[in-house]
């Protein structure tokens, strides 16, 4: 497999681990949002473990996607103080902190209600498209499965487009 020009199973782990850091952002089923840092340090924290990333520029980023979340008033706040879906809001902020340009997402919307889980991803969507980032997520919601452009289904370790009449 190919990422960025390079062939992730013949490079190093070192250059895998700046390849996770600094070019994907992931979204996983329980927020992982670290406890004692509120919503504007979770968010920011890709950027801080970041080579290059100055202070103001990353400030700005983050205030940028607090508002892009609906989220601008809770920079202070600590994840405790957050509905699910407030801290999934968190987290796809956090993921997209470093610009990627692919996102991978485990069951984003697991732990979600049935009205908030459609809702956070359709955020997800939309601030996909408009900052260029193509998205892998992994889903046993139909109905958040239908929302996708194009939809695999994995069944007994294979792979199958759902236009396949054999799925």
């Amino acid at each position: 497999m190919t990422i960025y020009g390079k062939n992730v199973a013949k490079i190093i782990n070192f250059e895998k681990t700046i390849l996770r850091k600094e070019k994907i952002g992931f979204v996983f089923q329980n927020h992982s949002l670290l406890p004692n840092l509120t919503v504007f340090e979770n968010i920011s924290l890709p950027a801080r473990q970041s080579k290059g990333i100055f202070y103001s520029k990353n400030h700005e980023n983050v205030m940028y996607l607090l508002e892009e979340v609906g989220l601008c008033s809770r920079e202070h706040d600590y994840p405790v103080q957050l509905s699910g879906g407030e801290q999934q809001r968190v987290a796809i902020a956090r993921a997209l902190t470093n610009n990627p340009r692919l996102l991978l997402a485990d069951e984003p919307t697991s732990s979600l209600d049935k009205k908030t889980a459609p809702e956070t991803i359709k955020l997800l969507l939309s601030l996909a498209k408009n900052n260029g980032v193509a998205i892998i997520l992994v889903t046993h919601d139909l109905e958040i499965a239908r929302m996708m452009d194009e939809t695999q289904v994995l069944k007994h370790g294979t792979l199958w487009s759902e236009d396949d009449p054999s799925i």
